[in-house]
């Protein structure tokens, strides 16, 4: 049985177009207790790291050109390898329109911009906890294995306001 994903083994792969945004994500997530961060530009760059690297967990902006976080959103949950991978989608739109839409195409999560680390912390960990096909480290389990325990960063019990 392959050995559930740490903190500091967890990989993440951050999408936007604006790199001042993908550096603060990964200083985010590197002060919440994960270390391994890559960056695309764009959804196609995503999708191309994504079918050569395993990767556990994808963070998205919505609004990027040539593929933005919705088709990116779709070719995953297409791709029979990519499919189960947890997908966190970022808007500055705070619109119910985009929430569902997100929804229909299987987002696993949707956060709004601007984002604080204690919102982040949350939704990440939140995911982490509620993913029942969780990959370790990129390996994926066999159809009987038993989900495996998720090892997350804690979350300090501060209040903080709920994003969609």
């Amino acid at each position: 049985m392959a050995t559930p994903p740490t903190p500091t083994a967890t990989r993440f792969l951050v999408v936007d177009d604006f790199s001042t945004m993908r550096r603060i994500l990964r200083n985010l997530l590197t002060e919440i207790g994960f270390r391994h961060v890559d960056e695309a530009s764009d959804g196609r760059a995503a999708l191309e790291m994504l079918r050569e690297s395993p990767y556990d967990f994808v963070i998205s902006d919505i609004n990027m050109p040539r593929i933005g976080g919705y088709e990116l959103l779709r070719q995953i949950r297409a791709d029979a390898a990519l499919k189960d991978l947890p997908v966190l989608l970022i808007t500055n739109e705070a619109s119910k329109d985009d929430v569902l839409q997100a929804i229909r195409l299987g987002a696993n999560g949707t956060i709004l911009k601007p984002l604080t680390k204690s919102t982040l912390e949350e939704k990440v960990r939140n995911i982490l906890l509620r993913s029942s096909a969780w990959p370790s480290c990129g390996e994926a389990r066999g159809p009987t294995a038993p989900a495996p325990k998720i090892a997350v960063p804690l979350l300090r019990q501060t209040p903080t306001p709920r994003n969609a």
